[in-house]
């Protein structure tokens, strides 16, 4: 490397006068085009920028371990030499087995592809980055890596290459955006020292994605990518799941698919990857913010032995200064195969024939849903949502009458929770609502439904079609939905906000009215409102509201609670738009809630 370096160096110093003299003389033969060529290819490999391979074999493996009975040498410990480079380098580490007992027991490797958090190398050096990545006893005996010397970037880098599928070559994500970050104008969307609880042991398994590193906001263009992730469950037998809570950090929204040919899905490529993931796989669940997806009674998805996962994230930066980190993490909730009566299952129901013109204002889709292969003679829907873009301006599902009117306004999403009959909270693309529907809604698949999407003034493109990124468009309704009902608890649907708010239904999902409560009145609420707290002990509380997206809107800091004295504080609400909103409040002694706001 440093031999490269200073010849890098006497290259581009040399470079001109060679130039310089090439233009003094008249090319006439073979001879000097050729030369002239190698001359320009050469530039090309001196001039590239350094791949992190490069360096982190530079930074990190030479400068740590240069001496005899470290990772080098001819006995290297744990017969790993990390003095090599380039593909030898990654050769020795990807798809490595641990030599390590315990790793393996674990099913860790030196560098599991594409999953840093099953790598044997990044759990070593991690020393607190990531909070969630712990060694287990005895895999690192006497502790000799926690002493390693190494910055958070370095750390990083090391983790994105993991997470990237560890390319021999160029930069797996931007050095300059991650200088950035940890130089100080970072912002992470999950706080990477406290990141959600993972199930008990015996009760699941939490998968784990990223960081997602997206530059600031900068200009007309949001920066924003759409990422697959093939996950390797290596679950030693099949299981059912019987709930699913996700916490997507920064995303306009993560959908969890399961891989239906394991030999198929294990010549997919790891790692992140931004082109779609073929192979087959069906939906097991979308979340277009963080939320729980908790399966009624007598029903659960099933995965088998040895599967993958697609975990597809579409993260988005909303900060117009920082560069955002991003994670998604998903708690898995297991039972054993067999117990439910009824296996849940997923679709989309896609109209891919959309196509909107340029400057033409307001177009509407409309679009027969029936005789979908896949879905039983009658199909019995539990879930019911929808997606587009950002040209969508609403989504209504109708039950399909038999002569092929609109019968049965089912679905509405301008309204709270999906219901038509509901509060209006404005159409939001990025967080659609979901509809439950009590005892199930049986639908005729011969007759169908109806799914009607609105698309507003296209003034960017000549045309807009079907496409996965956000200048493309979709129109789609998701429904979870069960064969048969025999042998399932009838579930819960959906109530409007009202409803929720006279019974309490939702509002404060963590809140301990014993210790610290929390009520927003009026709710809905339009200008101003007044939010009450009450403690059962003497706090400080802190109260934040913020969009569906978790970005800050309000704040009040440093409020101080006496025992059992209710306090009030006003909240100015003008400037918001109507739609939902999430309150939560914190207190000092450890102490929270949360609840929703709408405002009309």
């Amino acid at each position: 490397m440093v031999a490269k370096g200073i010849n890098s160096v006497l290259f581009i110093i040399l470079l001109p006068v060679y130039c310089l003299r090439l233009n003094l003389f008249v090319m006439r033969t073979k001879t000097q085009q050729i030369c002239t060529i190698i001359a320009c290819l050469l530039a090309s490999y001196y001039l590239q920028a350094e791949g992190t391979l490069d360096r982190i074999s530079t930074s990190v493996f030479q400068a740590q371990c240069a001496n005899a009975g470290c990772h080098t040498g001819s006995s290297p410990a744990a017969g790993l030499n990390l003095q090599t480079t380039g593909a030898t380098l990654r050769n020795s580490l990807y798809n490595v087995n641990s030599s390590n007992a315990v790793s393996q027991a674990a099913g860790n490797m030196v560098v599991f592809p594409g999953h840093p958090y099953r790598s044997k190398l990044f759990l070593l050096i991690n020393n607190g980055l990531a909070a969630d990545a712990v060694l287990l006893p005895d895999e690192d005996p006497g502790n000799i890596h926690a002493s390693l010397n190494l910055s958070d970037l370095d750390k990083e880098l090391i983790r994105q290459w993991i997470l990237f599928d560890s390319p021999v070559s160029g930069e797996a994500v931007s050095h300059s955006m991650l200088e950035t970050f940890y130089g100080g104008n970072g912002i992470w969307a999950t706080d990477p020292a406290a990141p959600p609880a993972k199930p008990a042991p015996g009760e699941g398994f939490q998968i784990h994605l990223g960081p997602i590193f997206l530059p600031p906001w900068e200009g007309a263009d949001q920066p924003d990518e759409e990422y697959h992730y093939k996950y390797a469950t290596l679950l030693p037998e099949n299981i059912e799941i019987t709930r699913l809570e996700g916490n997507i950090g920064s995303s306009h929204h993560m959908i969890l698919y399961r891989y239906n040919n394991t030999a198929n899905a294990a010549t997919l490529p790891y790692g992140l990857q931004q082109t779609g993931m073929t192979g087959g796989r069906s939906m097991v669940a979308a979340f277009g913010q963080s939320s729980t997806v908790d399966l009624p009674g007598g029903t659960a998805f099933k995965w088998y032995e040895g599967s993958f996962i697609d975990v597809n994230t579409h993260v988005v930066n909303y900060s117009p200064t920082a560069v955002l980190a991003t994670d998604v993490f998903i708690n898995v909730y297991t039972q054993p195969f067999g117990t439910a009566a009824q296996e849940m299952k997923t679709t989309l129901l896609i109209n891919p024939a959309i196509f909107i013109l340029y400057n033409n204002g307001v177009q509407t889709f409309t679009d027969d849903v029936r005789n979908v292969a896949g879905l039983p003679a009658t199909y019995y829907v539990w879930k019911m949502s929808s997606h587009t873009h950002r040209h969508g301006q609403s989504f209504n599902v109708w039950r399909r009458n038999a002569d092929g009117a609109k019968g049965e306004h089912l679905y509405n999403a301008n309204k709270y929770n999906g219901i038509p009959e509901c509060e209006e909270i404005g159409y939001d693309y990025q967080h659609p609502p979901a509809r439950t529907f009590e005892n199930y809604l049986p639908v005729v698949n011969s007759e169908g439904l109806i799914q009607e999407a609105t698309f507003i003034n296209n003034d960017v493109q000549p045309w807009i079609t079907w496409g996965e990124t956000v200048n493309d468009e979709m129109m789609i309704t998701g429904i979870f939905y069960l064969d048969n009902v025999t042998g399932v608890e009838p579930p819960d649907g959906s109530v409007c906000f009202a409803d929720e708010i006279n019974t309490g239904l939702n509002l404060n999902p963590s809140a301990s009215p014993l210790q610290l409560s929390a009520a927003i009145a009026p709710n809905p609420a339009q200008g101003i409102a007044q939010l009450h707290l009450t403690s059962a002990g003497h706090t400080t509380a802190n109260f934040v509201l913020t969009d569906l997206a978790g970005r800050e809107l309000l704040h009040i800091n440093h409020i101080q609670l006496q025992e059992q004295q209710p306090e009030v504080r006003l909240l100015d609400l003008n400037g918001l738009a109507a739609g939902m909103y999430l309150y939560r409040v914190t207190g000092s002694n450890g102490l929270g809630t949360s609840g929703k706001l709408l405002v009309k």
